[in-house]
């Protein structure tokens, strides 16, 4: 198995700084009662671009998710 460690050529002739913003989250709170499972989160996530949530268990990574997609 190889890996591709460039990026896909659907992307290569956009430059960074002229790639959109196709994801664009700020200050995203999420609190159930007194717990604060989410506190003012800015992400952007461009086109082209790959990106993770990590973290430990109990983190909020579903809770963010879940406010991105609508389900909370």
């Amino acid at each position: 198995m190889k890996a591709f460690r460039g990026e896909p050529s659907i992307f290569a002739s956009a430059q960074p700084e002229e790639r959109r913003a196709e994801l664009e989250v700020k200050n995203l709170t999420l609190r159930f009662g007194g717990i604060t499972a989410v506190n003012d989160v800015d992400l952007s996530v461009h086109t082209g671009e790959l990106v993770a949530v990590i973290g430990p268990n109990g983190a909020g990574k579903t809770s963010l998710l879940n406010c991105i997609t609508g389900y909370y």
